[in-house]
């Protein structure tokens, strides 16, 4: 998640999710919905299994919601 991705609105926000889709690139905090933008990417680092996780705490506009795309943010 970064602060930023939300600048350009959601229709970029989904073209940049699709590009890294695309690339087959993982990529979090943020997604189409609430549930995807909350999502892990899970990966293998040797023998142990690892969940990255990022969350935005700093703009409550880009937060995704049911039916909107944005940020995994946690409000403080």
């Amino acid at each position: 998640a970064n602060n930023h991705s939300g600048d350009y609105g959601p229709e970029a926000l989904l073209d940049q999710l699709r590009l890294l889709d695309g690339m087959n690139l993982g990529h979090v905090g943020s997604g189409p919905n609430r549930a995807a933008a909350w999502r892990p990417a899970l990966r293998q680092a040797g023998p142990l299994s690892v969940a990255v996780f990022a969350a935005d705490a700093t703009m409550a506009g880009f937060a995704a919601t049911e039916d909107r795309p944005g940020n995994c943010y946690l409000s403080w």
